[in-house]
Formats: C-alpha cells, structure tokens, sequence
C-alpha cells in the first residue's frame, strides 16, 4: 500500500506498508512487515526524513516478536533493534554498542504490528473500545482505540465506505510530543488503511492511500 503524504496540505513525500512473507521466528510462523516513508526531494534538502520499520508478528496470535527501526535524518541517524521474549515477557532493546532489557505485559506490540493487529479485530462497531499493549521508547502503554463511526471518504485510490477510529498518545509514546492519531479503515474484511491522520507542534500530517497490490487471497486476519 503506497500513501501520498501532506503536511498542512504540501505534499511532503510518501510512505508504503508492505507484508513481504511468511517466515519463522523463535520457532513459529510470523509475518514479516515493512513500512517506509521518504520525504520528496524539494522537502529533503531542508528536512530528509527517510525511515524503515520492520516488524514480525506471530501469525496465531498476532504480537510482535522484532521490531527494527532505521531513521536518516539530515543531521543524524538512528538505528535499533527490539527483540520481544512474549514468553519470559521482557523486551531487549539493542542500539548501538548498548543492551537495555525492559519488562513488558502478554502479548506485548510494537507500533507497527498494533497497526495489523488492530485489522484483524471483529468489534470495529462504533462505539466500542479496543485496548492494545504496546511497548515503545522503552515504556509501556495501554492504548485506548476508540472507534468512532462509519464515513466516506476519498483518496487519490478512489472513494471508500469507511470506519473511523481515534486514539491518543502522551507525550513519549507513539508520537514524540504526543497527540492524536486518526485511521479511516475500509469496512470490509480486509480493514485496509485507506487514510491516517495526526497533528503536532509542525501541522497537520495526512497519510492518504495512493495504490495498492494484492498479495494472495488468504487476508492477514484470517489468521489472528
């Protein structure tokens, strides 16, 4: 899935969530996930911003096992790994020539499987509540998803019926100053992310899908 992305209505650059494959980790069957943004290249010769985020989450019971962030910036880049032991219940952080081991709840999720794991639920009905454990700078959240009622909406892809969904972070978690985080969900079986929305100290950050290709006919959730 590629996404045109704007802030406060420019076009920035874009960004794409991909499941790569089927593979093995610690033992069992995970989904190997990738989502990149890179900025255009007008607003890299102030800014660059050009990310990679992989996750692999257990198929049977949808929670993360690794998750591994690259980011460029102009100035500096930052690389790391999380490694989450979902049976001991402990997450080792490694960066750098460092090793940080935090403690974390069941069936913890990184930022970008919870985005997967959130698809695959069945009571996406508005008015109903979804809580996620998620592990992220090395703290752990308990993320109230709300999900707030079914709407059209339009993207450069074409016009969905959609459902929309709403939750907030504090300051440290998903979004660095925290904030709020809005996801339009196709109303269908495969909970495509069809528009995702945030607002912090630079604007209004608008994710809105461009194209997709379809990988086999065996939807991620059938799985969870």
């Amino acid at each position: 899935m590629t996404y045109e992305v704007t802030l406060n209505d420019a076009h920035v650059g874009k960004a794409v969530l991909e499941v790569l494959e089927k593979t093995k980790f610690a033992g069992r069957d995970a989904y190997h996930l990738v989502s990149r943004i890179k900025s255009n290249k007008w607003v890299s010769l102030f800014s660059r911003i050009d990310d990679q985020v992989e996750s692999y989450i257990d198929v049977e019971g949808g929670y993360s096992h690794r998750m591994k962030i690259n980011k460029r910036r102009k100035k500096k880049e930052e690389a790391k790994t999380i490694d989450f032991d979902q049976v001991g219940h402990h997450a080792t952080e490694f960066k750098r020539d460092t090793e940080e081991v935090f403690d974390i709840p069941p069936k913890a999720q990184d930022f970008l499987s919870s985005l997967y794991y959130l698809r695959a639920q069945d009571r996406l009905e508005p008015g109903a509540s979804i809580f996620i454990d998620l592990h992220q700078n090395g703290k752990n959240w308990q993320v109230e998803v709300r999900v707030l009622e079914k709407e059209r909406v339009t993207t450069p892809a074409g016009s969905f019926k959609t459902i929309k969904v709403h939750t907030s972070f504090p300051e440290g978690g998903l979004l660095k100053n925290g904030g709020d985080l809005i996801i339009w969900f196709t109303d269908d079986d495969k909970r495509v992310p069809v528009m995702m929305q945030s607002e912090g100290k630079k604007g209004l950050m608008i994710a809105s899908l461009f194209s997709k290709k379809e990988g086999p006919l065996t939807p991620i959730a059938d799985d969870f």
